[in-house]
């Protein structure tokens, strides 16, 4: 109990995640669509200010499952005994549990802002997050714009085809968890329920985990739920995360939660990012999709970006 709580540890821990999460924006150690120093100053803003922001970041948490939203923890919360709750139980758990929530959050939120996602949230009368589309930054232009150019590709205007894009491979993984689910599948015509998929979901995850270790019980090891793992139930929570940041393949530390445009790679081992090409055939007047490089495209190719 009296190493739950020290309140010096806490102070210690926030610390230590603030030079790993500045370390993270400075080096750009996940790619070029890594969060910088502003942004993520801006979230760590975001955790401090108003209570209508804490109600879209603990809606933003609930949503996402990013920290302490374990189920098989969340009872920790609430433990009750013969005199009623068990308050010091309580506050060891938050002393423990405060540094963690806000260094992965902060994480969480600088993706968000990176992205421009973070301002299409807000909270209505009843407590329940509301996601607006036309508010996220990556497919506002293309909202506002659809209706005019009649949800088609366009010559000439390249932000548009860029974030239709985006969209349409956001509503076919959308569509891809809503078939698991039996649920009908969305149009072009509707809106996006939310701002990232379960695959997303799951990339911001483990970016979060690599960082800061394997705390939930479905993303733990197997090791842990032996004896040894009982016994060094805490090392083996961080140090996989720990091996897998230093030792792991180049892909397995770059998951950050963001598509990646498709590329082709020369004898030099050089980059050269790949675009649709749709070509009608003459005979039964069917499109064909081919991927080739803005080069390959002819004047009246519309410029349409091929994500994986």
């Amino acid at each position: 109990m009296t190493l739950a709580l020290r309140p010096s540890s806490m102070a210690k821990e926030l610390a230590v995640g603030l030079i790993k999460n500045a370390s993270y924006a400075w080096s750009k150690i996940y790619g070029d669509d890594s969060f910088d120093i502003p942004t993520l100053t801006k979230a760590y803003g975001l955790l401090m200010k108003s209570q209508e922001d804490y109600n879209v970041l603990v809606n933003l948490n609930n949503e996402y499952a990013i920290a302490n939203r374990d189920a098989s923890q969340i009872v920790n919360k609430v433990k009750v005994d013969r005199r009623g709750l068990n308050f010091f139980g309580g506050l060891m758990y938050w002393f423990n549990t405060a540094p963690d929530y806000v260094n992965r959050m902060s994480l969480f939120l600088a993706k968000m802002l990176k992205d421009g996602c973070y301002e299409a949230h807000s909270v209505d009368e009843n407590g329940n997050l509301v996601y607006d589309p036309k508010k996220d930054k990556r497919f506002s232009y293309y909202l506002e714009m659809r209706d005019k150019y009649g949800m088609r590709w366009v010559n000439g205007d390249e932000k548009y085809n860029l974030q239709r894009s985006l969209y349409l491979n956001s509503l076919e993984e959308f569509n891809g968890e809503r078939t698991v689910l039996g649920i009908d599948k969305l149009s072009e015509e509707d809106m996006l329920p939310r701002a990232y998929t379960a695959k997303e979901k799951d990339s911001i995850k483990s970016f979060t985990d690599t960082a800061y270790g394997y705390y939930d019980i479905d993303r733990s090891p197997l090791i842990q739920h032996k004896a040894v793992g009982i016994i060094f139930g805490q090392y083996l929570k961080f140090w996989p995360s720990f091996v897998r940041y230093y030792f792991g393949k180049p892909d397995s530390k770059s998951k950050r939660g963001h598509r990646e445009q498709a590329y082709r790679l020369d004898d030099n081992g050089n980059k050269t990012l790949l675009y649709l090409k749709y070509v009608t055939d003459s005979e039964t007047g069917e499109d064909h999709v081919h991927y080739v490089t803005k080069e390959e495209l002819d004047p009246s190719d519309p410029v349409v970006p091929h994500w994986v």
